[in-house]
């Protein structure tokens, strides 16, 4: 796929990102805090490897939140040849610290909402709109959202 080949040449990986995983964070203000993780293979999404955590905080934070997901999946699982988060410079960063609290290393990416930035490495870049590798990160986006919210309401009905 060409936005995968691109994604790669532009993130300089060493891996060509066949398996990406995604993860979002929803709740209320700061209730029923829920996280998403979902999986593309190939630039398409695997749904039946889709996953849902429940996290218990005292307070909101989305970057905590990253954090305790990303040790709880990865110290359990397989690295993806790419992380995706939906958001900014913080996000990527509470991912990648997470990563390696527990050894481990991968490519973090992130897309900020606001213009659509892709952030990665403690770097920002802007893409075209119609720009492949964007079209690619707002689907994955996309899908985290789509996934974390509905699960999200469900826990949030139940109680």
């Amino acid at each position: 796929m060409e936005a995968l080949e691109e994604l790669m040449k532009l993130l300089n990986m060493k891996d060509f990102p066949y398996r990406i995983e995604g993860i979002d964070i929803s709740h209320l203000q700061g209730k029923y805090t829920v996280a998403s993780l979902v999986v593309f293979e190939d630039g398409f999404p695997k749904k039946g490897d889709y996953r849902r955590y429940k996290i218990e905080q005292d307070h909101p934070d989305d970057y905590e939140s990253i954090r305790t997901v990303v040790k709880r999946r990865y110290s359990k699982h397989p690295l993806p040849n790419l992380l995706f988060v939906d958001g900014g410079i913080g996000q990527v960063n509470a991912a990648i610290e997470a990563l390696k609290e527990i050894g481990k290393d991968c490519p973090v990416v992130g897309l900020a909402k606001k213009e659509e930035t892709v952030v990665f490495e403690n770097r920002e870049i802007h893409l075209p709109h119609d720009h492949p590798v964007l079209r690619l990160l707002v689907q994955i986006r996309d899908e985290t959202h789509r996934f974390a919210v509905s699960y999200h309401r469900k826990r949030r009905e139940k109680e």
